[in-house]
């Protein structure tokens, strides 16, 4: 018998725990999961194969707990915390479609949570626009990097530094549509 050094959880035991189990219990549960997922992905020593075995079980994982998490309590932003933290993972290895839709779960809820002009929230748009700028969206990307840009200067001002990361954000993607002269103006 070789070393297992994971496990795999069968479709039918899946299906049965979501069929049998009481919806807390589920929540609880998927939010063990998330925890477990978030401190295996935080790992920069594991290898690229493990890696990309992982993918599969966080984002079932996550498909669970963003079904079952749709309502706000006192450990909202802590499991938003570790979603930031695995949609990280995934950006990280490349995966950006499964990044795409934990950045936009995690920036919905985010602005759900704390507002449109929260410095997190701000944060999470910024990031949200990078994983679109990534899979090759631009104007996607660039429609909400002014966004936050615009957002960002009114609320931090003009020379705060997450403020300045914004205006490198939107000449970084405006320098990729060809649009060198305004990034160059931006830069």
């Amino acid at each position: 018998m070789d070393n297992q050094e994971s496990y795999a959880m069968h479709k039918l035991v899946y299906t049965w725990g979501q069929d049998r189990l009481e919806i807390d219990r589920q929540r609880y549960l998927s939010s063990l999961a998330l925890e477990l997922m978030a401190d295996a992905t935080a790992q920069d020593q594991i290898d690229p194969g493990h890696q990309l075995r992982l993918v599969p079980y966080v984002m079932a994982g996550f498909n669970t707990f963003s079904l079952l998490h749709d309502w706000l309590d006192e450990f909202a932003m802590v499991r938003l915390t570790m979603i930031d933290r695995i949609e990280g993972f995934l950006f990280r290895i490349g995966r950006w479609s499964e990044a795409y839709k934990m950045r936009a779960f995690h920036f919905r809820n985010t602005e759900k949570i704390l507002g449109k002009e929260h410095p997190s929230t701000l944060t999470s748009m910024n990031n949200l626009a990078l994983v679109l700028s990534s899979q090759g969206n631009y104007e996607e990307a660039e429609r909400i990097h002014r966004q936050a840009l615009a957002l960002r200067e009114k609320v931090l001002g003009k020379e705060h530094p997450n403020t300045l990361t914004s205006m490198n954000n939107l000449a970084g993607v405006l320098s990729s549509q060809g649009n060198y002269k305004e990034a160059e103006r931006i830069h």
